[in-house]
């Protein structure tokens, strides 16, 4: 009996050190992904770029994570998925005038679609500013879009 408790413990523990390795990875790609869009805010493209190159890199790692233990998809992965994807939507968007697919992300349909849906936000927040300097053109651009 010693010998079943004993291997259970070592997997719970096991699986309890992937699950905090996962949330301490998933914060860096979460950072750097709202950096990205506070850089495309201020305009600031190549400071952007960088921010997104560091999430997508720290998302790659949080998938193979994923690998070792799909049970951890839920939770802190989603999170940094979901807010790699709403910026680097955001990304393209300002950069090339499109909607990036998931498959170029490299990220499952659900996270994309959620990261998708904050997108809207980050656009009506473009829209205000383009406002206040008096850019109307390209709030039509957004509307279209």
């Amino acid at each position: 009996m010693k010998d079943i408790f004993s291997k259970l413990k070592k997997e719970i523990d096991e699986r309890e050190n992937l699950r905090e390795k996962m949330i301490v990875l998933s914060r860096p790609v979460i950072k750097n992904s709202k950096q990205a869009i506070y850089a495309l805010h201020r305009d600031d493209v190549v400071s952007a770029k960088k921010f997104l190159d560091k999430a997508k890199s720290g998302l790659e790692t949080l998938q193979g994570l994923l690998k070792k233990d799909p049970n951890l998809f839920d939770g802190s992965y989603t999170s940094a998925a979901q807010e790699y994807a709403e910026a680097a939507c955001y990304y393209y968007y300002s950069t090339e005038s499109r909607l990036v697919s998931n498959s170029e992300l490299g990220i499952d349909g659900e996270n994309y679609l959620l990261g998708v849906c904050d997108l809207t936000g980050e656009l009506a927040r473009r829209a205000v500013l383009l406002v206040v300097n008096e850019n109307s053109g390209e709030v039509f651009k957004i509307k279209e879009f």
